[in-house]
């Protein structure tokens, strides 16, 4: 499978970000994805309302104290013994591969954010980050095959919030991105040259403008739209080990440029409030809510020389998900949802071959008692049975694309919270 930038966008429907996605919802699965995410998003503490801001006596110009209001330096480092045993029908045989994978990380990230009026708040930022990807090699009857790769780089990222209304607001991102290659993705099986050098760092520039906001007491609204330019993506590509091998091994290569641009929107509008005191059933304080989350996926090869400007397989190019939810001043609420894919995507770089849509009806009920904080559910999932794709194994030699989603479902849980 190819991989998402360390951006907060990926082809995945319910990726966190600045809009209402489909991972609001309590229960929701992860749809079908070409990616898989990979770090925390680097707008987070842009595309938000600052939590720390300056405030600038008019009408001289904002400018910063000489302090970073956010700064942090992180370092981590994790190891995995990887090694191979040969398979004599079923029995242990000899050590083939015996290993060390080291992969360390050092970064520094530094931020400052200003008032330029009172309503428009601008952020500047930057990460430098250094990162060593080691294998350290103890089955050496073959030779020693240690080895290590180091990456480096500074991304910058600027930004703002415009608080055009007391309760709306306007903000804009630009940012780099950088990833080293994991190291499973350098070790994998598929690699041909077996050395650390195959795969470049993943770069990107990312940008970002939306709007969010409240109107009354009924209305929440949160839109955003992206695009993000990458060189080198980093993707999976799944090839047979030998000839009419039954089985396939993945081999990771970078793609020269491709790009991922997008909308993601959703909204929350309260239909009706204390529908059980106007029909005599009860007191004040219960509502029925509409929520609606949407995003538009477009990921493309750029110019590629093998695919031109095909789609990126593995996205479903539109997901919506629509809830409709009654909460009762007793605690008691209940929930039907539907999550729709109304086209297929493709499942292969050469645009061949897709999935089919779906749309999937499920349901939800639980009690919240409040003044132990403790909540149980109940949900049923698939209520119709529908047979649909519910993830994908992307450019697969043997043409084994398609993992199945289950069945009618169902789960149950109890969940406390400590105040």
């Amino acid at each position: 499978m190819a991989r998402s930038t360390s951006t907060r966008r990926s082809p995945t429907p319910s990726s966190t970000g600045t809009a209402i996605t489909a991972s609001r919802y309590a229960g929701a699965p992860t749809p079908p994805s070409a990616t898989r995410s990979r770090a925390a998003p680097p707008f987070a503490s842009i595309s938000g309302t600052p939590t720390a801001r300056k405030s600038c006596p008019a009408p001289s110009p904002c400018r910063s104290s000489g302090a970073i209001r956010d700064s942090k330096i992180r370092a981590s480092s994790s190891s995995v013994r990887n090694g191979n045993l040969q398979n004599l029908s079923g029995h242990r045989g000899a050590l083939t591969k015996n290993q060390i994978n080291i992969a360390t990380n050092v970064g520094a990230y530094a931020e400052d954010q200003f008032d330029i009026v009172p309503t428009f708040t601008a952020v500047v930022g930057g990460r430098a980050q250094y990162a060593v990807r080691e294998v350290r090699d103890r089955f050496l009857s073959d030779g020693n095959q240690s080895d290590s790769v180091d990456f480096f780089s500074f991304v910058p990222k600027l930004g703002f919030v415009w608080k055009v209304a007391p309760t709306g607001q306007v903000f804009a991102n630009a940012s780099r991105s950088y990833e080293p290659p994991l190291v499973l993705e350098l070790t994998a099986p598929g690699q041909i040259g077996g050395e650390l050098n195959e795969l470049k760092a993943q770069k990107a520039w990312q940008f970002e403008v939306g709007t969010r906001g409240t109107l009354g007491n009924r209305v929440t609204w949160d839109v955003a739209l992206y695009d993000i330019e990458l060189w080198d993506e980093i993707r999976n590509v799944n090839v047979q080990p030998f000839p009419f091998a039954p089985f396939t091994i993945p081999r990771f290569t970078n793609i020269d440029r491709s790009r991922h641009t997008g909308v993601e929107a959703g909204a929350d509008v309260v239909l009706v409030r204390d529908a059980a005191k106007s029909m005599g059933l009860g007191a004040t304080g219960d509502a029925l809510t509409a929520r609606v989350a949407y995003t538009y996926s477009r990921f493309v090869f750029v110019d590629d020389p093998t695919f031109n400007n095909n789609d990126l397989p593995g996205a479903p190019r539109h997901f919506v998900r629509g809830e409709l939810r009654y909460d009762h001043l007793s605690g008691f609420w209940i929930a039907p949802n539907v999550e729709w894919v109304p086209t297929g995507y493709f499942v292969n770089s050469e645009n061949t071959v897709r999935t089919p849509s779906y749309a999937l009806g499920n349901v939800r009920v639980g009690y919240d008692h409040k003044p132990t904080n403790l909540s149980v559910y109940f949900e049923a999932r698939n209520l119709a049975a529908q047979s649909y794709v519910s993830s994908v194994v992307v450019d697969n030699a043997n043409g084994r694309f398609f993992e199945p989603g289950d069945g009618r479902a169902f789960y149950g849980g109890v969940s406390w919270r400590f105040k």
